[in-house]
């Protein structure tokens, strides 16, 4: 076979391992389903998403991108709608909600989907990020969130909001000096 030929026989697979190069830097939680085929099969997952879930590889591969394997009783109808409308108008969407580990751990995600298109404008995948946003939310119900990772939780939480707290208390008794310089 001519090596000129070559980049015509798989064309898919450069434009695939194009956006999973790029994409590895910019996110380590992040599937890639497949636009073409009507499931949206995931055609690949990156090792974050693995680790994260709980799930291997070969358990995620060739499921739906919508990412249903991680629904669970807590997590909103709607947002299930919702997430099922943008694929099918193949369009962005970005929700939060409550999704489950393999383990059944229940997390608050941000979900972001986003359609990626070839040189003609044709949506040919879908780019899932996730994010772990539990530590900004409320405790999700019926989850254990005390032990040792719900202290740690607690205390950078605390940590972050006292930081803040002294930043401020700096500022403010800089602002009433300064008001008692001009004022005296």
């Amino acid at each position: 076979m001519p090596v000129g030929r070559r980049g015509l026989v798989v064309p898919q697979n450069t434009f695939l391992e194009n956006v999973v190069r790029r994409s590895n830097g910019l996110h380590s939680l992040f599937v890639l389903g497949n636009a073409q085929i009507l499931e949206n099969p995931i055609v690949y997952s990156s090792d974050g998403f693995c680790k994260f879930t709980g799930f291997t590889r070969a358990e995620v591969m060739k499921k739906n991108c919508d990412c249903s394997f991680l629904f669970g009783q807590q997590t909103d109808p709607e947002t299930v709608r919702e997430l099922h409308n943008a694929l099918q108008t193949k369009t962005a969407i970005q929700k939060e909600f409550i999704a489950y580990r393999k383990d059944g751990t229940p997390m608050w995600v941000l979900f972001h989907l986003g359609p990626i298109k070839n040189e003609r404008g044709e949506v040919m995948l879908f780019l899932i990020n996730l994010k772990d946003i539990s530590e900004y939310k409320d405790p999700i119900v019926g989850a254990d969130n005390g032990g040792p990772k719900g202290w740690a939780r607690l205390n950078k939480t605390l940590t972050r909001h006292k930081s803040v707290l002294v930043a401020f208390k700096q500022k403010t008794s800089s602002q009433r000096n300064a008001q008692q310089i001009t004022s005296a």
